[in-house]
């Protein structure tokens, strides 16, 4: 296996994993009403976020170094 594409796995598995801890935590929010739960929903949301925009610069970045 090649690293890029290991790269892209790891990537689609941390955006996946991402995805249902920000669903997880807002659903555990909305039955607690705790604001720990509210918090960590959108630090999860964000980060997921910004892994989804690093994922497209990756993509992007090695469509171009292709020949």
């Amino acid at each position: 296996m090649r690293l890029t594409t290991a790269h892209k796995v790891m990537m689609v598995t941390a955006i996946g994993f991402g995805t249902f801890f920000s669903i997880w935590s807002g659903s555990r929010y909305t039955n607690t009403g705790s604001s720990n739960d509210l918090v960590m929903s959108v630090i999860g949301g964000a980060t997921t976020l910004g892994l989804i925009v690093y994922f497209r610069f990756f993509l992007r970045k090695l469509r171009k170094s292709k020949p």
